[in-house]
C-alpha cells in the first residue's frame, strides 16, 4: 500500500513538474548554456554555481544534500524499477509519470493475481475438506456419497453455516 501511495504522489508530482526528468539526467541538460557571454552573466548573478565545491557541512551549493540534483535510484525504488531501466526509460523518451504508471499497473496487476490464487487455493482446500468429509459421512451413516453431500447440505442450510464449516466439524468427530 505504501509502494502504491509513493507511485501516486510520485505521478502527480510529475505531472506537476516538467523538469524532473532533465534534472533526473544531470542539471547540465536543463542548464545548458550556448554562448561564453551566457556563462560570464551567469557567474556575475547571485543564484549558486552548480560546479562550486560542497560547503564544509556536507550540503551541496544549493543547500540540498546533493547539490541540488536529484538521486535517480530514490525515484526508480519509489517506483519499483532499477535505476538502469529508469535511465534507459528517460532516455528513450518516455516520461517519468508513463514509467511510474506502468509500474503502478503492474503492482496491481500482481496483487490481483495473487489474490486469485489465494482464493483458487482456499476453494481447492474446501474442496478436498468437503470431499473427505462425504467420504467419512457416507461410511458412519451407512449411505451414498452423494446422499452424504445431501444431509451435509442440509445441515449446512438448517444452522446458517458454510458447507466447509460442516464437512470440518463432521471430520473432527
Amino acid at each position: 500500500m505504501r509502494k502504491t501511495i509513493a507511485v501516486a504522489m510520485l505521478s502527480g508530482s510529475l505531472l506537476v513538474g516538467g523538469a524532473v526528468g532533465s534534472a533526473l539526467l544531470g542539471g547540465g541538460v536543463a542548464t545548458a548554456q550556448s554562448s561564453s557571454s551566457d556563462s560570464q552573466s551567469s557567474q556575475s548573478s547571485s543564484a549558486p554555481d552548480s560546479t562550486a565545491p560542497a560547503p564544509p557541512d556536507g550540503r551541496g551549493p544549493r543547500g540540498g544534500p546533493h547539490g541540488g540534483r536529484l538521486d535517480p535510484a530514490v525515484a526508480a525504488n519509489a517506483i519499483g524499477i532499477s535505476a538502469a531501466d529508469l535511465k534507459t526509460a528517460l532516455e528513450s523518451g518516455q516520461s517519468l509519470a508513463d514509467i511510474a504508471t506502468i509500474a503502478l499497473l503492474q503492482e496491481r496487476y500482481i496483487a490481483q493475481a495473487e489474490l486469485l490464487a489465494e482464493q483458487l487455493q482456499g476453494a481447492l482446500n474446501s474442496r478436498i475438506t468437503i470431499e473427505q468429509a462425504k467420504g467419512a459421512l457416507s461410511r458412519m451413516e451407512g449411505v451414498s456419497v452423494d446422499e452424504a453431500f445431501l444431509i451435509m447440505r442440509h445441515r449446512a442450510r438448517s444452522e446458517r453455516l458454510r458447507l466447509v464449516e460442516v464437512a470440518q466439524a463432521i471430520l473432527a468427530t
